[in-house]
């Protein structure tokens, strides 16, 4: 495990980390996502032993390895690294450049074998980087992080530079992989979607510090604060009122998680449906346009006031839509945070 406490890091004159308490648990795969700028990437390479903090400590397995009186070289970390952009040996095969990480030990030819057998590369030992694809370079450099055994492995955006459709398969692939090796494992990415279907734990950083901590379910339904809420999942907040359990809002009323008196409403797309405009439910808008992103459509809306929502829809759900409609709140339980709350 990791455990990070009260870690302060500055970059030239900004404070990067500020005051960090983070727990990473043993055996499971934590993303750290955050705006660009956050301090994750600061915050990654303190832990590997790339910075010295201001203040505060960084222990790996129970070992303090950075703190203001303790200091452990990157290389004794036992500490994997997997960056942006895969940072392989370009004159080296696939098996040498697995092979750099532990070439001082007796076992070495054993653990490319291994690695390679893991990432399921063990027929391309032979070739040489610039004959692979992004996806298998990356696979590469995950195999030469877990060559050495490490207790740590972390991922710098390793997926950063993937085309689109390319970077879901490796990102799958490489989920299973640390899991197979069931190794701690800590990802720093920018996307959101990124963060929520990989990891076991998500870590909302910004400005510097860490704003929650849970499992993807419970960051993205149940965030802490609005910050939070913009940060993970798009979604607007709308004035409400809160009475025992119960909201009422422009948009219709449900049952929620807030105090009671004046609220703001966490509304997301996909909280929101589309009805006829004979409906009983829901409040009238005029629809403005479709956007298909192939196994969703994302409306766009117009309500009387002349405020424009979006509506997401499943496309295999989603009807040819008229003019005139209505919009309803789903059926579930909603987010209310206590207005004034940021």
């Amino acid at each position: 495990e990791i455990e990070i406490a009260c870690l302060v890091l500055r970059r030239g004159r900004t404070l990067a980390v500020d005051r960090v308490d983070l727990r990473i648990e043993p055996g499971m795969i934590t993303a750290i996502v955050g705006p660009s700028g956050c301090g994750k990437t600061t915050l990654l390479r303190a832990v590997a032993g790339f910075e010295r903090p201001l203040a505060g400590s960084v222990r790996i397995g129970g070992e303090c390895v950075a703190s203001a009186s303790d200091w452990v070289q990157p290389e004794r970390r036992r500490v994997g690294m997997v960056f942006q952009e895969g940072a392989l040996f370009p004159h080296l095969t696939v098996a040498e450049n697995v092979r750099y990480g532990v070439r001082d030990r007796g076992d070495g030819d054993r653990r490319v074998r291994e690695a390679l057998e893991l990432v399921g590369l063990a027929t391309l030992g032979h070739r040489m980087p610039h004959e692979l694809s992004g996806g298998q370079q990356q696979r590469v450099a995950l195999a030469r992080a877990l060559a050495p055994e490490p207790r740590v492995v972390l991922l710098d955006e390793p997926f950063a530079n993937l085309d689109a459709g390319l970077r879901l398969r490796v990102r799958e692939e490489v989920r299973r992989i640390l899991e197979l090796a069931r190794v701690t494992a800590v990802l720093v990415t920018h996307d959101q979607e990124e963060a929520l279907s990989t990891a076991g734990r998500v870590a909302v950083m910004a400005a510097g510090r860490i704003l929650q901590v849970g499992s993807p379910e419970e960051i993205y339904l149940r965030p802490e604060s609005p910050k939070v809420a913009d940060l993970v999942g798009e979604g607007r907040l709308v004035p409400c009122r809160v009475e025992a359990g119960r909201f009422e809002s422009a948009f219709g009323g449900g049952a929620c998680d807030g105090a009671d008196g004046e609220g703001r409403l966490l509304l997301r797309p996909e909280d929101l449906e589309l009805l006829s405009e004979t409906a009983e439910r829901g409040v009238p808008a005029t629809f403005v346009g479709r956007r298909f992103h192939g196994h969703e459509v994302v409306d766009l809306v117009r309500l009387e006031s002349g405020e424009e929502v979006e509506v997401r829809t499943l496309s295999s759900a989603a009807p040819p839509t008229p003019e005139r409609v209505r919009i309803a709140l789903r059926e579930r339980r909603f987010r209310v945070f206590a207005r004034g709350r940021t």
